[in-house]
């Protein structure tokens, strides 16, 4: 037969990892059969600290973080995904002439090729979102989500032919976590998911930054 079981803690993230080195699994003598173990983390929209991890807070001055030049997303379709605390306007996520990040305004960019796509004026500063971008280099659609749901579309006459090294806040103001980059098109379901702080695939993830 099957059972189960839960244990929920609630405290802060030492109390937490303090409660999970103490803990101990010892199956019965004669059991025989697989044991599933797992670990369910939910911020609660805990702010001062990223989504599930520390983060890392950008001036917008001259904090920036590299990633090297080994990501090719020239002439395909691909996804870029990432959590924000914005202060201030500058760059997410930035490789050539490709950019994700915040305008001057407070709206949300995903620009290649000479074009923009921009959302609505976000007024929020200092609350954590996620933010993911994609490219379908078959249609030439791009796509912006914020929080799981799409905010703007539109088509692009030009593919991305960019190329050299990533960098991670450019410009930017505030703190960024979670940095994501796939060499393919997620589907929205997924995107919903990264929200939910669930990954099921990870097929041709480039580059993943817990920050």
């Amino acid at each position: 037969g099957e059972t189960g079981a839960s244990i929920t803690f609630t405290d802060t993230k030492d109390a937490i990892n303090a409660a999970l080195r103490n803990m101990t699994y010892s199956p019965n003598a004669d059991y025989h059969g697989e044991d599933v173990l797992k670990i369910e983390v939910h911020d609660d929209e805990a702010t001062g600290e990223g989504r599930a991890f520390d983060g890392v807070d950008f001036d917008g001055t001259d904090d920036l973080i590299t990633v090297g030049s080994g990501i090719d997303l020239a002439d395909k379709s691909f996804t870029l995904s990432i959590w924000t605390k914005m202060d201030g306007m500058g760059k997410a996520i930035s490789q050539d002439d490709l950019s994700i990040g915040y305008n001057v305004d407070g709206s949300f960019s995903f620009a290649f090729a000479g074009s923009d796509l921009s959302t609505d004026v976000y007024t929020d500063t200092g609350t954590w979102h996620n933010w993911t971008v994609t490219y379908d280099a078959v249609d030439s659609t791009r796509i912006i989500y914020r929080d799981g749901v799409e905010v703007a579309r539109d088509t692009t006459a030009s593919k991305y032919q960019g190329s050299g090294e990533m960098s991670l806040g450019e410009g930017f103001q505030g703190t960024l976590d979670e940095a994501r980059v796939y060499g393919r098109l997620i589907t929205a379901e997924e995107v919903d998911e990264l929200y939910n702080g669930i990954a099921r695939n990870n097929n041709e993830l480039s580059l993943y930054l817990p920050m």
